[in-house]
């Protein structure tokens, strides 16, 4: 099963933009620094020429900048948009898909001269103060040779030793390398001011991607990120808002944005598109009500909109099936559910090692409703990692043609002969980052079985949000949007495999029949990823089926056949 799409970062493009400010002021100060703290009239204007000089060429790098940065971002937003709504099945494969329409071009446009034009006005305000700076201390050299000419030493002194206390560097950066003062008076130092401003239209950028490319597709309802904010954005978090404001009842993002409570400079929020609310898990449905209650609680004058939650069916929480209901006591440790699932289970090797306790355990729960329901189904050998399995593999496989080096290279130590087999022996590919779970068949032998990428199975809650992304997004099946809905994929798989082996002629029935049937529908009547083979169309169905208490027509089709077939199954049909 995939992932869901990463969130949106700058961190680079922001640090490359910031190096730029810093190298100016690093430019002029070294300039005010070597002319020293008395400047004379004659110096000023070569010295103001070449300060203007420095800020010009920050100015053609910001330029430049923008003109790349913004667009780069604008495009990776419309590339997760296509891969929020399972229209592709990576980032790349996404941006492909995306096109550079002439609405993105002119939005593209408006944000590069935006952006530009925010850092100007700051550069150029700059400029100014540091000029206003440079006349100050020719003004404070000019007193100073006024005074040395009347004979008041004593005053000459105190003079100069207000320049040296106030360092032409110090008051740079205290005076002059200050882009804006806000209307609460404070002074944003250009390079703080600018990080300030790109970070803002990055995360605009990215967002006027997603709203062109959902435009363009006649997709308008998104849910509003959440990564626990502790400011008034937290209330917004996870709420549905319309993205062009083309579906009523909803908060438009426009009028999130001009509340000035979310959206705003600095705001980390972002938005994923859905294709419809009903495609929210529970969830998530609930967090979006919940956020809708506490605006119309908290801001009024914003307006009421729950009412769109009355008016749409809800998707009740997933009840297990009556025929798979038992109660597992939950392990108090990792070793104990381990034990357990060898004990209980009969499944060889269980290495609960680098997985969350909460994961075990809905691994050994999920695992024994599927095996009293699916009793024949006994294939699951192994279970751990993904990580660890594949380094089991490979030193397994070193052993077989350790055997065979033996033969053929007898004259060398073990120690080389070990090396050898090392050398010839493939390594399995490495796990995708996109890869939440994997299920292995017979040809892995003793690592036949069930396996999470470590990456999730040590953080139950990462897993958890994943799940719940890539089943509001459509990329799988509405109900799936648990941890446990990957198990019992997995173990479609092996319910897959067991069909293939030993009854072929249900599994056409159940799989191939039906995959060919539904073949047009499957994108929206089950889910983006079950389009691209049989087994995973098979896979995603057993899933919604077992885990959506109101299973979809082809869900309900292919799990009724399935238990069909091992009802016939049973009675000792092939």
């Amino acid at each position: 099963m995939a992932e869901k799409p990463p969130v949106p970062k700058y961190d680079r493009d922001v640090d490359q933009l910031v190096k730029y400010y810093k190298k100016a002021f690093k430019e002029t100060a070294i300039i005010l620094k070597n002319t020293g703290n008395a400047i004379e009239l004659s110096q000023s204007e070569s010295l103001m020429n070449q300060i203007a000089f420095i800020l010009k060429g920050l100015d053609d790098s910001t330029k430049s900048w923008c003109e790349t940065v913004i667009k780069k971002q604008f495009k990776n937003g419309q590339a997760m948009a296509l891969l929020s709504l399972g229209e592709a099945t990576s980032l790349a494969e996404a941006a492909s898909l995306s096109s550079f329409s002439m609405l993105a071009q002119n939005s593209v446009e408006a944000l590069i001269n935006d952006t530009y034009g925010d850092l100007l006005l700051a550069t150029k305000n700059t400029d100014r103060k540091v000029k206003q700076l440079v006349r100050s201390v020719v003004s404070d050299t000019i007193r100073t040779r006024a005074i040395e000419q009347q004979g008041r030493r004593t005053l000459t002194s105190e003079i100069a030793g207000k320049l040296a206390a106030k360092g032409l560097s110090e008051r740079l950066q205290r005076e002059a390398w200050v882009g804006i003062v806000d209307v609460a008076g404070r002074r944003w130092q250009l390079s703080t001011y600018a990080e300030m401003v790109v970070r803002t239209k990055l995360t605009q950028a990215h967002i006027e991607g997603v709203r062109t490319e959902t435009l363009e597709r006649g997709v308008d309802l998104a849910v509003v990120s959440s990564h626990g904010a502790t400011d008034a954005c937290r209330v917004f978090e996870g709420m549905v808002v319309s993205i062009n404001g083309q579906t009523p009842g909803f908060p438009t993002y426009q009028q999130l944005r001009d509340s000035g409570k979310i959206f705003h400079p600095n705001c980390k929020h972002h938005i994923s598109p859905i294709r419809d609310l009903s495609l929210l898990p529970p969830s998530l449905r609930k967090k979006a009500e919940d956020a809708a209650r506490t605006m119309a609680k908290n801001y009024p004058d914003m307006g009421d909109f729950t009412k769109v939650y009355e008016q749409q069916p809800k998707i009740e929480p997933p009840a297990p099936k009556e025929q798979v209901a038992l109660k597992y006591q939950p392990a108090k440790t990792l070793k104990e559910a381990a034990e357990w699932a060898m004990k209980k289970l009969g499944i060889a090797h269980v290495d609960y090692k680098d997985h969350d306790l909460r994961l075990a355990n809905e691994l050994n729960e999920t695992l024994e409703k599927l095996r009293t329901r699916y009793k024949e189904v006994t294939a699951t050998k192994w279970i751990s990692t993904c990580q660890i399995r594949n380094k089991a593999l490979f030193e397994a496989k070193v052993e077989e043609n350790l055997k065979i080096i033996k033969q053929g290279y007898p004259t060398k130590t073990e120690k080389e002969q070990r090396e050898i087999a090392k050398r010839i022996t493939p390594r399995p590919p490495k796990v995708s980052s996109n890869v939440m779970a994997q299920s292995t068949n017979w040809s892995w032998k003793a690592q036949e079985g069930i396996c999470f990428n470590q990456e999730y199975a040590k953080s139950y809650d990462k897993l958890r949000q994943a799940t719940e992304h890539c089943a509001q997004s459509g990329f799988h099946p509405v109900g799936t949007d648990a941890p446990s809905s990957v198990i019992t994929h997995e173990f479609a798989h092996q319910i897959d495999n067991f069909l293939r082996n030993n009854h072929p002629s249900h599994r056409q029935k159940v799989i191939m029949d039906l995959w060919v049937k539904h073949k047009k529908d499957i994108k929206s009547g089950l889910s983006e990823y079950a389009t691209s083979s049989d087994a995973e169309f098979f896979a995603e169905a057993v899933a919604e089926y077992l885990h959506n208490p109101n299973p979809r027509p082809i869900a309900k089709e292919v799990g009724e056949a399935l238990d069909q077939a091992f009802v016939e199954i049973r009675k000792g049909g092939n």
